[in-house]
């Protein structure tokens, strides 16, 4: 299902004609003017805007061509990704900025493979209204009208994970903010047929805010949203296994909290088939392990900061009995990568190899693999803080980062296989630009 999305051109258009801009020449993007742009096979274009007033705006794409966005701080710190959110299959955003503050932008196309010409514009939109919505409460019923959306506010009592989710027959769309609405998540059907259901990781006394929209914006209809607490419990680093009981269709929520940086390890053990999923402390995604452990059993390690809460997510994929536990080890010496030369390298089933760049310039780095093993890279920089992370943007399944670097920097990559199950060999490539 696509979002219908009408735009309204409040100014002249401005073209733009050309190939991929770079972040560090981005084009300016004035509030209430359209931009015309050209993707090219393998292009991207850059934007920078700078608000005036701080609310929420709206960046979005029109055109014919299958547009991806990504929404950066000046830093290029990624803020918010889309896909299809406008009319078609063009992206749209929206987001909430603070006056005098630079934002970039990034468009793609959904595939490297895509082509066209398309338009981008940015707008401002009004500042919503919540409903108090009260966790345990009576759901409350609402209706959405075509493109529109209904805000709610949610007061946490404690820390823990608060679940917000929508019944009926609307396909409806969650997005979740923290009290200065800045962007959490967003769901689309994890809730019973097409409904949403999201969770996120809350502190107490702390409000929270989510905007509930119809999948597609030309459908309108009613239903009930609820909030509700989810049960989290405690694992100790090193201590004793603690057994569970789960069903194929449930959900138990465990916490982790680190007192030295290191590889965190997640880990089941029993004759049921687990599944685990990682977040930080901000419920930001880290990563996930289906058969990582011994025969069916999840096996989950994560690059994690001292001092600093992680969340995980145990499903199985049968009703049964299990043991989970929690250790740490120290970061394994990664081998040193020559720019400009290529290093060759074998993948365990479940396992992670470990590599190092020093630069010598200011500039882009690239680091890629090739070979037939599908490959996944995430890169840190010497202190082990995650940066970024990539699957298949190489050719084939290999994958491929490319950021800017600094000169005489120390830059840590992980290389392991998409999914645990994954092994081979490869090799490994470091260029600058």
């Amino acid at each position: 299902m696509k979002n219908n999305r009408h735009i309204f051109v409040l100014a002249a258009i401005f073209f733009f004609i050309g190939g991929a801009l770079s972040a560090q020449n981005a084009q300016n993007l004035d509030f209430g003017y359209v931009l015309s742009g050209r993707l090219n096979t393998g292009s991207e274009n850059w934007y920078r805007i700078s608000p005036s007033q701080t609310g929420f705006i709206a960046v979005e794409t029109t055109g014919d061509t299958d547009t991806y966005m990504e929404f950066y701080d000046s830093n290029r710190n990624l803020l918010m990704v889309d896909d299809d959110g406008g009319e078609g299959y063009n992206a749209r955003i929206e987001y909430y900025v603070t006056a005098g503050t630079a934002y970039l932008i990034k468009v793609r196309g959904y595939n490297s493979d895509e082509t066209g010409p398309y338009q981008i514009s940015a707008r401002n939109l009004p500042m919503p209204q919540p409903v108090d919505l009260r966790i345990g409460g009576t759901p409350l019923s609402a209706a959405l009208s075509a493109g529109g959306y209904n805000w709610y506010s949610v007061r946490a009592a404690s820390n823990g994970i608060l679940t917000v989710e929508t019944t009926g027959n609307l396909d409806t769309y969650i997005d979740a903010y923290n009290s200065s609405y800045k962007f959490i998540a967003s769901d689309d059907d994890s809730g019973d047929d097409l409904n949403a259901r999201i969770e996120i990781f809350t502190e107490a006394n702390q409000t929270y805010l989510f905007r509930v929209r119809s999948y597609d914006s030309s459908e309108s209809g009613r239903y009930q949203i609820s909030a509700a607490n989810v049960t989290v419990t405690e694992l100790r680093v090193g201590g004793s296994s603690v057994s569970g009981t789960i069903t194929e269709d449930g959900e138990n929520w465990y916490s982790v909290r680190t007192t030295a940086s290191g590889l965190l390890i997640v880990e089941t053990t029993g004759n049921i088939d687990t599944m685990l999923e990682a977040y930080d402390a901000s419920f930001y995604f880290i990563g996930y392990d289906d058969d990582g452990g011994v025969d069916y059993n999840a096996r989950l390690e994560i690059v994690a900061e001292a001092n600093q809460m992680y969340f995980f997510l145990l499903t199985a994929y049968e009703n049964g009995r299990y043991q989970i536990s929690a250790k740490t080890s120290a970061f394994p010496a990664p081998v040193a990568l020559t720019i400009g030369r290529e290093v060759s390298g074998n993948l365990g089933e479940g396992g992670s190899n470990w590599y190092s760049v020093r630069t010598t310039a200011r500039g882009t780095l690239i680091v890629e693999t090739t070979g037939d093993t599908d490959t996944f890279l995430e890169v840190y920089d010497s202190s082990y803080k995650f940066l970024d992370s990539d699957d298949d943007s190489g050719e084939d399944l290999n994958a491929r980062i490319e950021f800017s670097v600094e000169a005489n920097q120390t830059y840590i990559f992980r290389l392991k296989g998409f999914d645990s199950s994954e092994s081979g060999r490869y090799q490994i490539f470091a260029r600058m630009r």
